[in-house]
């Protein structure tokens, strides 16, 4: 399997571009609340029966002023036990904790609403982006994985060049074994089994990584610039 993408000149002669290695990567590191919701189950119950904490750490970069994309692996309920009753395995609270926990690694593909509908401000204080998520989750409580497919809304607050803030909240979609439930057993995409996450923490730009980097390299806006998709292809 692989991904090939190449870019060329008005001269047709391949283009390429030096730049620092680190240049519009960014690092994230925080904490984060999840609610588990069983399908068949009270959503409302979720906020005494489904609750668990976690960390977070992300890194991801910019690729565009528009599109970002990041990697991000999450650890809940290894530290500090919630005793909730649906965290696997189902109704005996406390043994997801003593067992581990569950870990989940995903990928987003984020959308900066802001800089598409809108225009490119490096002074902006908030910017918001939808993403869409795809990847896994393993419950050692259940001594089961999963894949997982979700969604969701990210907030950054900029600070300076280099921090910022930033509170996303998601929606993940996974398969019933994540709960050890039988009567949940739907499957993916079927029924409701899922948990939301609200998470927030700092995000640190790194090397030359900052917002006015893309007003001097891609003031366009990419998305209604048809030269930026010029001599691209998928595989």
């Amino acid at each position: 399997f692989s991904i090939s993408l190449f870019t060329y000149g008005a001269d047709g002669n391949e283009r390429t571009e030096k730049e620092p290695f680190l240049t519009n990567w960014f690092l994230q590191f925080g904490a984060d609340w999840t609610l588990q919701k069983p399908y068949g189950y009270n959503f409302s119950q979720s906020f005494s029966k489904g609750s668990s904490y976690g960390l977070d750490l992300a890194v991801g970069r910019r690729f565009t002023r528009e599109l970002f994309f990041r990697g991000k692996i999450t650890w809940d309920n290894g530290i500090i036990d919630s005793r909730a009753e649906w965290l696997a395995p189902f109704n005996q609270p406390g043994v997801n904790h003593d067992r581990g926990g569950f870990v989940s690694v995903v990928g987003d593909a984020m959308f900066n609403l802001h800089h598409i509908f809108g225009k490119l401000d490096s002074t902006r204080p908030w910017n918001v982006s939808a993403f869409l998520r795809a990847g896994g989750v393993y419950n050692f409580g259940a001594d089961k994985g999963s894949p997982l497919v979700g969604f969701g809304f990210s907030n950054a607050f900029h600070i300076s060049d280099a921090w910022g803030l930033y509170a996303d909240v998601a929606y993940n979609g996974v398969s019933s074994g994540f709960s050890m439930d039988p009567s949940t057993a739907t499957g993916l995409g079927s029924g409701s089994n899922m948990y939301f996450t609200l998470d927030v923490g700092v995000t640190y730009l790194l090397g030359d990584a900052s917002y006015q980097g893309f007003g001097q390299h891609c003031t366009r806006n990419s998305f209604r610039d048809r030269s930026f998709w010029r001599n691209w292809y998928l595989q």
